[in-house]
């Protein structure tokens, strides 16, 4: 009966604009606007979709509601081609959760001149992010703000969202400025090393700001979800106040999310799976097939498990199964930059740099930093 049901909903996901979300007892159909999606999953005590029932989606937000007694106001870190993606989820939700949040989301940008334009600008009267995610429109209510310090000077929400190479100095210039109690969350993929061993970017942030963050990761490429019709992304939260913060500030038809209290899990996934995405670029880049390719990706996803256990007590073995795991190691295989740019090193005689800059169109190499 389930595997009927199953396929059933399937069909109807690519044949009608429906979109199903998981209940108590199973799926149902729920209007979902122009797209036709659908969300499922099972519900424990440690994890859960927060799109599932009409009655468990208001407790989730009555829950909310008496924590946060006032609107929050919420800056994204970043405005690369991820953050510009996630910035239309984040601001429609602003939009759409008045009692919560505040409408309007600055996003801070890197000033750049683009055809004798400055870019914030560009996405200020144009909704668009003509640099990084070119085609796509962004909503009215995100106002691109070109001071550092001055967007994140009165956030009670930050989403840091930049190439991890950035993320110390971000924090050196902006932790005299923030309120005392904003909370944060990162969706950066990297680490860093200090004393001979890895170093969370979530730890650092919060060593160095004094400030609860958690961690957002999962199967998702940019393009496709500002685009839809679904995508799901895993948060692993510090404390479970934060997590039903933001999992009201992600979470919608579009894009499921799943919580669940394992911050180093989810963020260890979403840095090492970028290596493997370089061992299964170097595969396609010689030739090999599809074999060769898949015994990278089982042989990657063993190693990242063993070098999860090994410097970080805790994880649960369940992440691996979650979007930011297998699922995020799938696409970035077959999809990701990583792959791409390590496919070309193969074949070209030149410099990691180089392809950098001549493929990626401004945007960063994460998995041979990480490496």
């Amino acid at each position: 009966r389930k595997v009927s049901t199953t396929g059933r909903i399937l069909f109807n996901c690519f044949t009608r604009r429906t979109s199903y979300q998981t209940s108590t007892f199973g799926f149902r159909p729920v209007t979902n606007g122009s797209w036709k999606t659908y969300c499922w999953g099972s519900r424990s005590s440690s994890s859960s979709y927060s799109s599932v029932s009409k009655r468990e989606g208001q407790e989730e937000e009555e829950m909310s509601m008496s924590v946060v007694q006032e609107k929050r106001r919420v800056t994204i870190v970043g405005s690369g081609n991820w953050g510009s993606a996630i910035s239309s989820i984040i601001a429609e939700n602003c939009a759409n959760k008045p009692h919560m949040f505040h409408k309007e989301v600055k996003m801070w940008v890197k000033e750049e001149q683009i055809e004798n334009r400055k870019l914030s600008e560009i996405i200020n009267t144009e909704h668009e992010n003509v640099k990084y995610l070119k085609g796509e429109k962004l909503p009215t209510n995100i106002v691109a703000v070109p001071d550092l310090i001055e967007s994140v000077r009165d956030a009670d929400l930050l989403v840091f969202v930049l190439p991890h190479q950035f993320v110390k100095s971000v924090c050196e210039q902006i932790k005299s400025h923030i309120k005392m109690s904003p909370i944060g969350i990162s969706l950066i993929k990297g680490m860093f090393i200090e004393n001979n061993k890895p170093l969370l970017i979530t730890q650092y942030i919060a060593q160095k700001l004094g400030i609860s963050v958690s961690v957002l990761s999962g199967a998702n490429i940019a393009n496709l979800v500002i685009q839809g019709p679904f995508s799901e992304g895993t948060i692993g939260y510090s404390d479970k106040e934060s997590s039903r913060i933001w999992r009201n500030l992600f979470q919608c038809p579009r894009f499921a999310i799943r919580t669940i209290p394992d911050v180093a899990g989810v963020e260890l996934c979403g840095s090492l799976k970028n290596i493997v995405a370089l061992g299964a670029g170097f595969v396609d880049g010689l030739g090999a097939g599809d074999n060769a390719k898949s015994a990278v990706m089982r042989i990657g996803l063993d190693e990242m498990k063993r070098f999860t256990e090994l410097f970080f007590r805790g994880v649960e073995q369940t992440t691996f199964f979650e979007s930011c795991g297998v699922g995020d190691l799938i696409v970035t295989c077959f999809s990701g930059r990583n792959r791409k740019v390590a496919a070309e090193f193969v074949k070209r005689e030149t410099t990691w740099e180089e392809l950098e800059k001549s493929m990626l169109n401004g945007q960063k190499l994460q998995g041979t930093l990480t490496t």
